[in-house]
């Protein structure tokens, strides 16, 4: 027998963003929702308007829950963090995020739904002007900086694609280190002196400074995965 009680909209939405965490997109369905919920599967309807309407809001959540985790140092930190550091940091929640929580990442990835716009890390006007006043003595320019972070996002973007696809393969730290080197080469290679960029990036770290040591190619090993 359905439950009696009135389920209201964010508890279906709960369910539906728990299921999908725990067990994947499969497992968000109307029937099996109502399930979970004990209730029939009309109140769904009537709240979401059908499937595609509770994917879209799901999607929201999703998002906003995966943008919470990236941008988290930044959001309740004291501002000690530089911009550049700032950006890495960033770069390297959103590789832990693929693999902490594949189901979400492949939700947000493939659901065609339109997508969420990103409002919990500083807008790109923002950061474009910040670490252009960061790097203001090497003569970045806010030009400059602004390609330095679409450089970074399509690297990111294009690296945890293929981390989530299994294209290549690694540990957290293997792929983070590709990633420091990234953003290393791109700043110097706006002017930028390789041991000011280290010192500056240095602010993100939790001990307060690290030492540059190597490539990625000493980190772990990256290999395609075997056609089945």
């Amino acid at each position: 027998m359905g439950r009696k009680n009135l389920i209201t909209k964010e508890e279906i939405l709960e369910k539906s963003f728990e299921l999908l965490r725990n067990e994947g997109c499969n497992a968000v369905n109307i029937s099996r929702i109502a399930r979970e919920l004990r209730m029939s599967t009309q109140p769904i309807s009537w709240q979401f308007g059908s499937m595609d309407g509770l994917r879209s809001e799901l999607l929201v959540k999703a998002t906003t829950y995966m943008n919470s985790k990236i941008a988290e140092h930044i959001i309740n930190g004291d501002g000690s963090i530089l911009p550049s550091a700032a950006l890495a940091l960033v770069g390297k929640k959103s590789v832990d995020f693929v693999f902490d929580e594949p189901n979400i990442s492949e939700f947000i990835r493939f659901t065609k739904v339109p997508k969420v716009k990103n409002t919990m890390i500083p807008t790109y006007g923002d950061l474009k002007k910040a670490i252009s006043q960061e790097f203001a003595d090497y003569n970045v320019t806010e030009e400059m900086a602004a390609s330095f972070i679409r450089d970074c996002i399509v690297y990111t973007q294009g690296l945890s694609t293929l981390i989530f696809n299994g294209s290549i393969a690694g540990t957290r730290k293997y792929f983070h280190k590709m990633q420091e080197e990234f953003g290393v080469l791109r700043l110097v290679s706006l002017g930028v002196p390789k041991d000011v960029v280290l010192r500056h990036l240095s602010s993100g770290n939790p001990s307060g400074a690290r030492r540059h040591t190597g490539t990625a190619g000493t980190a772990g090993t990256v290999k395609k995965r075997s056609a089945k």
